[in-house]
């Protein structure tokens, strides 16, 4: 058989056919959305796994086929030599070869060269298929710092031939010990040994190659002249052999602590040189990031070499060179670390924006803070690149686009985002009218789809120039849409700023004519009352007045307390100079006031609250919500004109996120603003928290970046969510439940981990008064799922539905922590309810009727909390019984209150403050 050896270089890029592709490590959510990006069919997928000791595995595609689709740059491109090596894109061959003699030089179907000097030979049955690949876990630490041997190399390869950083001859003859006398050490011994340094890998190898030369199949060892000696057992100290391995294995551990005694010294000075000359120190620092990836393992030393030390994209796409990983104690990587963020605030600080993004970047491994750095140094392009190709936040990505002036990359980055009034204003921009318009028009159908006929409207009078469709549209909403009351008090408001009065006189006449429908009268009298403060004819003002009245004269009778109560108060609004019927409303409203409270009396009980922690939040925000994930405790709010989010882990250190306020909301009111955006904790792997409002708007994913102190969280709006949703809640089983409720019909989708929908079912609750009601919450106990729409309690049992009518709004619910008896808790605008769950769920129980708009949490030891503005009651709950176990009156400013870590804590959340009580011990 013809053997050779292939000598393969590094040589220009040229423009040559890719038929594979080398992934390296990545986080699984990672490696989905690039395979998901090539848009191929996945039964023409094949991969091999790269099993590495220590390492992620590496994924190698291989295509039968040139590959033409757009990959990342992490994807290293490789070309194809005959039919089965597959070499590195920009290596060449220093001698030409036939695809015949390439081919015939193999036993194997596929082998692969890798830049690192390491070969990889497999079969076709080495592949698999995309479905197979994801029942492999990638996720394990990565390092490309040592080069390992490949597989068992041909038949035609005759020898590998490795070089070493030390001298072996020299070694061997500075040895002054007689190898002969020394002990044996056994060949586990070596193999358990966890030094792998080219030296030691070099010198077993030797071993093993002496030993494979001089046995036969039968196991002896060929001596000279055809005698046989056995290898061990024999001889002094055993075999020769042996103690050739025992002495050089001394001799190597000698040089392996002289070695790491030389680099602590070295990094030693590094530490020094950072502190009194930054520099010359960031020159030879040392990085902790994973992306500065070499490509093989250098040559073992003792010294730090310079380095250039500004932020290059080369460095984090790995094409870097060849590395020599040093193994450095935790205190020193600590002192580093916090050497190396102080020089990067000070470079910050002095405008050296590009050293400070190398620092966080090369040698942090920050990309997030890395991204911020060269975004506020004005270097788009390349933070762009960051944002996109690393932190998969494709909205920041096209914000860097859009500043140094791409405009295309922007504008098709923010048309796959949806975001169509972006697109026009980017286009106006580019002076190109025509395609402005396309994109405003896209814009406010993509509204009206969403069920935004606010904003549609908005697009229509303020960017298309168009007012009569937006009164045309506004009109479609009313009374039959979820902004109904909202569409018509906008479209009274553009007829009077646009001087419309016929249109406006001729509107209301109508109403005198028609009844309102009783579920929309209180929307009704808010849109009257707006009309009443803000339209600019005196005459119109009038006839809303007399529309108030009326409306709240026909439904007053047959309204609950609560829409009652909300109607009077519109009504003494509007008619603040009519002294007789606002002396009767404030009377009505008097009597209401002054019916006497129960009183609860305070048991004698051991079980108590206290105070353990305080945590201080900003007071120039409105803190709204809390809720806990298990790695941390997320606490949001607003200001002006940003949704505020910090996370506080378990050692209550905190990090803050922000938002905008959508367009679409800023419209609200506070009180409506408060309700819309909701947070929730989440239980995919690509979303530690949930954001999302009742206007289906979608918020950009963001980072909070880890440090020494805090895990890695991630927020947003992730892209699997539903639309039209009103509420979600989660199950014990990892399973989604959005909800929805609309036109009388209740749709429910349940989504799995992966975002993929597997049930979605409409009901008709014909039983609803208010086909339009809103949904309070949504619950899961076991198998029946529970949602709360104003005063009803939906229960859904194997699709059978069924419902309570509390008389009183539902405020929210709470079920039971897990593994405790299922119940749940429903708290009312007055008191609460305790229900049952199970085939027997409305048998159920008022109690603590005395509080007004309560909070309500389970702890994890069963006991319920109840809060309001006054007092708190702690309950008990056992064999379809609520028992009051001890209650207190205090004052604060209740927003929020969610189960804490222990069995026994919870969370308060106040204007200022998020506090953390405990149950007394005696209790349990």
């Amino acid at each position: 058989m013809k053997e050779f050896e292939l000598d393969i270089r590094a040589g220009e890029s040229v423009d040559r056919a890719v038929y594979a592709l080398y992934l390296p490590a990545l986080k699984l959510q990672y490696l989905l959305e690039e395979i998901d990006s090539w848009n191929i069919a996945s039964s023409e997928m094949q991969f091999y796994i790269m099993n590495e000791a220590d390492k992620n595995d590496a994924i190698f595609y291989i295509s039968n086929t040139e590959i033409k689709f757009n990959y990342s740059a992490f994807c290293n491109p490789f070309r194809r030599l005959g039919k089965k090596l597959f070499i590195p894109l920009n290596a060449s061959l220093n001698y030409e070869l036939t695809d015949k003699e390439i081919d015939t030089a193999s036993n194997w179907d596929y082998s692969i060269f890798m830049p690192n000097k390491r070969f990889f030979s497999l079969d076709q049955a080495d592949l698999i298929g995309l479905d197979k690949l994801l029942s492999v876990n990638p996720e394990k630490n990565s390092s490309w710092n040592y080069a390992k041997a490949g597989n068992q190399p041909t038949s035609t390869i005759r020898s590998i031939s490795l070089s070493t950083d030390t001298d072996l001859k020299k070694l061997l003859s500075d040895g002054n010990e007689d190898i002969a006398s020394e002990p044996a050490l056994s060949e586990n011994d070596l193999k358990n040994d966890n030094d792998t340094t080219p030296i030691r890998n070099t010198t077993n190898k030797m071993i093993s190659r002496f030993k494979g030369m001089m046995s036969n199949k039968d196991g002896d060892t060929a001596g000279p002249r055809g005698t046989h000696t056995p290898i061990a057992g024999h001889g002094p100290g055993g075999s020769w052999v042996e103690r050739f391995q025992k002495w050089t294995t001394n001799q190597l551990n000698s040089v392996s602590n002289k070695l790491q005694d030389k680099r602590l010294k070295e990094l030693e000075n590094l530490l020094d040189e950072l502190k009194t000359n930054p520099s010359a120190g960031l020159k030879k620092a040392l990085p902790f990031s994973s992306f500065n990836q070499g490509r093989g393992m250098a040559k073992s030393g003792s010294t730090l070499s310079n380095h250039s030390i500004n932020f290059n994209l080369t460095g984090l796409a790995g094409s870097g060179g060849m590395l020599d990983s040093w193994d450095i104690p935790w205190e020193i990587q600590q002192q580093l670390k916090k050497e190396y963020r102080e020089i990067a605030n000070r470079e910050m600080m002095n405008n050296n924006y590009r050293r400070a993004a190398y620092i966080f970047a090369h040698l942090l491994g920050d990309i997030s803070a890395a991204a911020n750095v060269l975004y506020q140094g004005k270097y788009y392009q390349e933070a762009a690149i960051l944002y996109k190709e690393k932190l998969r936040d494709t909205r920041k990505a096209a914000d860097c686009y859009e500043k140094c002036g791409d405009f295309q990359a922007a504008i098709e980055i923010y048309e796959n985002l949806e975001e169509y009034l972006k697109v026009a204003e980017l286009y106006q921009q580019l002076k190109n009218t025509e395609e402005e318009k396309v994109y405003i028009e896209k814009a406010a159908l993509h509204e009206i789809d969403k069920g935004n006929l606010l904003a549609a409207a908005d697009i229509y009078e303020n960017k298309a120039q168009s007012t009569d469709k937006a009164l045309a549209l506004l009109e479609s909403g009313w009374p039959a849409h979820q902004q109904a009351s909202k569409c018509l008090e906008v479209q009274l408001y553009l007829l009077g700023k646009y001087g419309r009065k016929n249109e406006s006189k001729s509107l209301l006449d109508g109403f005198k004519e028609e009844q309102v429908p009783s579920y929309a009268c209180v929307s009704f009298a808010r849109a009257m009352l707006s009309t009443v403060k803000s339209y600019p004819d005196t005459e119109i003002k009038k006839q809303a007045e007399d529309l108030i009245r009326i409306n709240a004269a026909r439904r007053i009778p047959k309204a609950n307390l609560n829409e009652r109560e909300k109607l009077l108060e519109i009504l003494s609004k509007s008619v603040s100079d009519d002294k007789i019927l606002h002396r009767d409303v404030m009377r009505y409203k008097e009597k209401q006031k002054s019916r006497k409270k129960k009183t609860v009396p305070h048991p004698s009980s051991s079980c108590f609250s206290t105070i353990e922690k305080k945590i201080p939040l900003s007071k120039e925000i409105h803190w709204q919500q809390c809720c806990n994930t298990g790695a941390c405790i997320f606490v949001s709010g607003f200001s002006d004109r940003s949704f505020h989010v910090v996370q506080i882990d378990w050692e209550w250190n905190m990090q803050e996120n922000t938002w905008e306020i959508p367009a679409e909301l800023s419209k609200l009111s506070k009180e409506d603003l408060y309700k819309s955006i909701r947070i929730s904790a989440s239980f995919n792997s690509s979303m530690d928290l949930l954001i999302y409002d009742t206007v289906n708007t979608r918020y950009e994913t963001k980072t909070w970046s880890q440090t020494d102190e805090l895990a890695k969280m991630t927020g947003g709006t992730p892209h699997w969510m539903v639309h039209y949703v009103q509420n979600i809640t989660y199950s014990e089983k990892k399973l989604l439940y959005f909800a929805d409720f609309s036109d009388n019909s209740l749709t429910l989708t349940i989504q799995d981990m992966l975002g993929n929908i597997t049930k979605s079912v409409e009901y008709t609750l014909d039983f609803i008064p208010n086909p339009y009601a809103e949904i309070r919450d949504i619950a899961v106990q076991r198998d029946s799922i529970y949602v709360a729409i104003d005063e009803f309690l939906i229960c859904i049992q194997q699709d059978h539905v069924d419902y309570i009518d509390f008389n009183y709004p539902i405020i929210n619910l709470m079920g039971s922590a897990p593994f405790a008896r299922r119940r749940l808790a429903v708290a009312l605008e007055k008191g609460c309810a305790m229900v049952w769950t199970g085939w027997d769920w409305q048998n159920y129980n008022y109690f603590n009727t005395d509080l007004e708009n309560p909070k309500i949490v389970f702890t994890a030891n069963g006991s319920l909390i109840c809060h309001d503005v006054e007092r708190c009651e702690i309950y008990e709950s056992s064999n379809q019984k609520v028992k009051l176990i001890n209650s207190y009156d205090h004052i604060m400013v209740l927003r929020d209150i969610c189960r804490g870590r222990a069995g026994s804590e919870y969370f308060l959340l106040s204007n200022d403050h998020l506090q953390l009580n405990k149950l007394s011990d005696e209790w349990y």
